[in-house]
């Protein structure tokens, strides 16, 4: 699909967190929808309408909102503030001369780990539900 102006102006309104073009330019927007069509390719998705009920929309939507913030927790506006951190790999905690790190639990598995990094926002946990959907669709539902 062609991530066209009138997709990034529907998104904007959509999720108004994202409307303010200077702090989240068209080109990171542009490319975290294209990101969204790959992750809802397959057939239960259905096609794209520019329609706020439209599941593949919704996911594609949801998909890049989340997208987004975990990659740029400030905003975009300054593509130098985009996180290279793997997100919960390590936690520490200091007081005074005392300092201690641990490892945070890691999902054994590729789907608990996808299942972990969509959980850290509520637009990850929003895909996570219009994945379901989009399953269910195709006669499979996962849990």
């Amino acid at each position: 699909m062609i991530i066209t102006d009138s997709t990034i102006s529907q998104f904007r309104r959509n999720y108004p967190y994202f409307e303010n073009a200077n702090n989240w330019p068209k080109e990171p927007v542009e490319l975290a929808l294209a990101y969204s069509d790959e992750e809802t390719g397959s057939t239960g998705w259905g096609s794209y309408t520019d329609n706020p009920r439209n599941l593949k929309q919704s996911g594609m939507f949801s998909w890049a909102a989340h997208y987004l913030a975990i990659t740029y927790p400030v905003d975009a506006s300054n593509p130098q503030d985009m996180s290279p951190v793997a997100s919960n790999s390590v936690s520490s905690k200091s007081v005074g001369d005392e300092s201690v790190s641990f490892a945070v639990y890691v999902p054994n598995s590729a789907e608990a780990m996808a299942q972990s990094w969509y959980t850290q926002t509520k637009w990850g946990q929003q895909f996570l539900q219009f994945k379901n959907r989009a399953i269910a669709a195709q006669g499979f539902y996962c849990v």
